[in-house]
């Protein structure tokens, strides 16, 4: 959709099976019409290529599915190409692709999404879960090539609302903290620049309506700086296209944001935040240090969630 708004033109062939998510295609119903976006489909179980296009300069051919899952979560491979001949070969095979499949429209969607909305996706998950039960769970963890120890952990609260959003933070590599409490006058900042370079973070989401919890790990790259001093390609952070565009209050005076540039190494959607009954949340803190001790379940769950090795410095 993103690349709709800017005025791209999007071409898409998709496999229409249980894989494919009847939500997400649904998004896309305002913009199918129009001369940005067309959408061709297979359905048979033989269509099953992998790659992605970018005008004449770039395609990526791989193992990804187009879905976030794809995209950020699991362990895929990709080859990135810059080569013009092997990306002209490539768009001779998605032509030739194009002129077979059919073009989808609104009628398709919401047939398809009937069907989607009957079909028992417990049956494939029963049998995952089985085998996991009687042959044992092997899990592929990351091969972490950071250095980062348990003992040296920060933890840092999101502070979602009209001054933040974490999916602006994953987008521009980015935290903040800001704005002044009303009744004390206390600066929000003034916990932020406890993240010093090199410091790792774990990055919690506050829990509403069973929503939340911890969301991402990343690493500090540049301290903390105010919204003014901080650019990307030489633009204000507010100069972005921001979801949370009210970061800018105050960005003139003491109650400013201060932000922090972050390398993120693992960021989960919202609805797959991590989280126990007990979990350490930062004792109202904005960021503070994990207790290697006093909150090993914590970092131990963090760890095994977030899939991540321990490094030695």
């Amino acid at each position: 959709i993103d690349f709709i708004k800017n005025n791209c033109t999007v071409k898409l062939i998709i496999r229409l099976n249980k894989g494919t998510s009847a939500s997400e295609l649904e998004k896309l119903i305002p913009y199918i019409n129009s001369e940005y976006l067309e959408i061709r489909f297979f359905n048979d179980e033989c269509f099953h290529p992998k790659f992605y296009i970018f005008g004449n300069k770039t395609a990526f051919v791989g193992s990804s599915n187009l879905t976030y899952k794809g995209l950020a979560e699991n362990q895929e491979m990709n080859i990135q190409i810059e080569d013009a001949l092997i990306i002209s070969n490539l768009k001779n095979v998605f032509n030739s692709y194009w002129e077979q499949a059919k073009k989808l429209s609104i009628d398709d969607i919401h047939k398809f999404k009937e069907i989607y909305a009957d079909f028992n996706t417990n049956v494939e998950n029963n049998y995952s879960n089985k085998i996991k039960q009687s042959i044992g769970l092997v899990k592929y963890k990351r091969k972490c090539k950071y250095a980062y120890e348990k003992e040296n952990l920060m933890f840092y609260c999101t502070g979602e609302g009209i001054h933040r959003n974490f999916d602006d933070y994953v987008k521009y590599s980015f935290i903040s903290a800001g704005q002044k409490k009303k009744d004390t006058g206390y600066l929000y900042s003034s916990e932020i620049k406890r993240l010093k370079l090199g410091t790792y973070f774990f990055a919690y989401q506050k829990r509403e309506n069973n929503i939340g919890g911890y969301i991402g790990f990343g690493k500090v790259v540049s301290e903390a700086v105010p919204i003014d001093e901080f650019k990307i390609d030489g633009k204000k952070l507010y100069e972005m296209d921001l979801i949370q565009p009210n970061i800018k209050d105050n960005h003139d005076n003491e109650a400013c944001e201060w932000v922090v540039k972050v390398e993120w190494i693992v960021t989960l959607n919202r609805n797959n935040a991590v989280y126990y009954k007990g979990i350490f949340s930062g004792a109202r803190h904005t960021v503070c240090k994990i207790n290697k001790e006093k909150h090993k379940d914590t970092i131990d769950f963090l760890f095994e969630n977030f899939q991540l090795n321990t490094c030695e410095l």
